[in-house]
């Protein structure tokens, strides 16, 4: 087996991906219609502003319209938009998050 390329944490646990570019999610799923969007900035400011935090919800990093959450990326876990994870969780080419309120 390969050694793995990617090293990401869910839940704090560490996973290993083979292949996987975390910076490149691929974005296949409609978003469901109770989520609220949001700018990458504005989602940004929110949790600066104390607005979001981890108790709050999550969310996931969106393109065109459409949202990744991570089945299609080999993971067991999803692609969750975490606050106290910082920007550096966002992949660099979303434009907007989704966000579920608890």
């Amino acid at each position: 087996m390969s050694e793995p390329i990617v090293h990401v944490e869910f839940d704090d646990e560490p996973i290993f991906a083979w292949g996987l570019h975390l910076d490149r999610p691929n974005y296949n799923d409609a978003p469901e219609d109770y989520g609220d969007v949001m700018s990458i900035e504005d989602y940004l400011a929110d949790v600066a502003d104390g607005c979001l935090i981890d108790y709050d919800g999550h969310g996931y990093p969106m393109r065109d319209g459409k949202v990744a959450k991570g089945r299609n990326m080999g993971l067991y876990g999803e692609f969750v938009i975490r606050p106290s994870k910082g920007k550096d969780a966002i992949p660099k080419d979303a434009t907007h998050i989704i966000w579920y309120n608890r």
